[in-house]
């Protein structure tokens, strides 16, 4: 018996430094020169990249560029905590499940709208006026149906 707590210990160890590591991971994400510059682009014609729905939004009247960020990384960052504290507990299942639950959301389950817009001059380009900023949307959106 000894044995099965030592191997359940391990495995919820290494899924601890794996939640970890993919805490740091959506954090970092946050600070990417390239989701600032699609953010600030996108605020200028009221909308707002998500992180954690992987889409475009409408902001708010009342809100703005940094009260919508702080709410999308206050959602992403829970969520990855709550989901990864749970996994914790299964060990080596809860590993195994993290890290299928890790590869989809970030290799395998992008959408053609995501990997179209993080490719377009929306994340290139600060300078863009809110005409270029509508028809590049426009044109991402119609592309990926």
């Amino acid at each position: 018996m000894p044995e099965i707590a030592a191997i359940s210990l391990v495995g919820a160890i290494v899924t601890f430094i794996a939640v970890n590591w993919n805490l740091y991971r959506v954090h970092q994400s946050f600070k990417q020169s390239n989701y600032e510059i699609l953010n600030h682009n996108l605020s200028q014609v009221g909308k707002y990249w998500s992180l954690e729905q992987g889409r475009v939004l409408e902001m708010k009247p009342e809100e703005n560029f940094e009260s919508m960020r702080m709410k999308d990384y206050q959602k992403s960052t829970r969520s990855a905590f709550v989901f990864g504290t749970l996994m914790i507990f299964l060990s080596w299942l809860g590993f195994l499940i993290f890290a299928i639950y890790f590869l989809s959301t970030n290799k395998w389950v992008k959408s053609r709208l995501e990997q179209r817009i993080f490719s377009s001059d929306l994340v290139k380009n600060k300078n863009l006026s809110q005409n270029q900023i509508q028809n590049l949307l426009q044109e991402l959106e119609s592309l990926t149906g």
